[in-house]
Formats: structure tokens, sequence, C-alpha cells
């Protein structure tokens, strides 16, 4: 009885460790992937499922063979249950604002972040969470520069 128990026991182990390796778009060792699977954004676990707002640089310092420390500091960890182990895709639910776009001026998406053996970044996927036809990331016009100019009036009027 006692060999049945630990045989159960060795088996129980192996699968919670199993289950601990989640890779749902199971990329392969270059980072490759043949489907993207994306988690729904219901289970978001950062701020209660809220997501959230990253700056615009950290958007565009975003870039193929980052590491994972890397993607950590411009982004934070990851939105969803990843895993333990061997994890090689990040999940993020990020929100833009974007007056006159999407529920109350914000757009939310999907960002999924897809690392090689190496750990380092192979693949960056977007997806719209509130409609198919907004693009994401959406793209955020800067505010543009005014310039201002001061004339002095010496140069109009002759004096004496």
């Amino acid at each position: 009885m006692k060999i049945y128990a630990g045989k159960l026991l060795i088996l129980a182990g192996v699968l919670t460790l199993f289950g601990c390796q989640q890779n749902p778009s199971h990329p392969g060792k270059d980072g490759s992937i043949k489907e993207i699977i994306w988690p729904a954004p219901a289970r978001a676990k950062l701020g209660s499922g809220q997501g959230i707002f990253p700056t615009p640089e950290s958007i565009t310092l975003l870039d193929k063979g980052m590491t994972k420390d890397q993607v950590y500091l411009l982004l934070g960890r990851p939105h969803f249950d990843e895993g333990l182990f061997s994890v090689l895709e990040w999940d993020y639910l990020l929100h833009f604002r974007t007056p006159g776009y999407g529920p109350h001026g914000v757009t939310t998406c999907q960002l999924k972040i897809i690392y090689n053996s190496d750990k380092r970044v192979s693949g960056i996927y977007w997806r719209s969470v509130d409609s198919e036809n907004i693009i994401c990331p959406p793209i955020l016009h800067e505010k543009e520069e005014t310039s201002r100019y001061t004339l002095n009036a010496d140069i109009l009027f002759r004096l004496n």
C-alpha cells in the first residue's frame, strides 16, 4: 500500500509541476509559433483585471531581442498567470487614452510577447479587445509644439 501511495504522490507532483509550465501558444526554441492563443481579458490578474496605462515611450522602446528583465522594466510583470517554469510568453492588458475612439475615450489592447529559448523577445503581437476595427497599439499623436514670438515695437516707430 505504501508503494502505491508513493507512486501516486510522485505522479501528482509531476502533474503539478507540468501544470506550472504554461505556454498556450506553444512557442518553439527559436520563438516561432503557429497559432496565437490569447487569454480572456477578464482573467488579467494585475489590478483586479484592470490592466495598465503604459507610457508611449515604453511602447516605442519595446523591440525584438530584448531580455525579460528589460521588458519587465518597461511594462512591469505580466498581467496573466504565466506559470512558474520555462515560461516563453507574457501577456499584458494595456489601455491607451484615445479621445473620440473606444469606450469613454479609452482603447484597450492585449499584448503578447514571445521569447525564444535564450529568453529574448522573438515576437510581439497585438490584439484589440474593444473592436476588430481598432488598430493596436493606437497611433498616439504627440502634442504639437507651438512657437511664441515677441515683437519689439521700437523698430516700428521712429523715435527722436
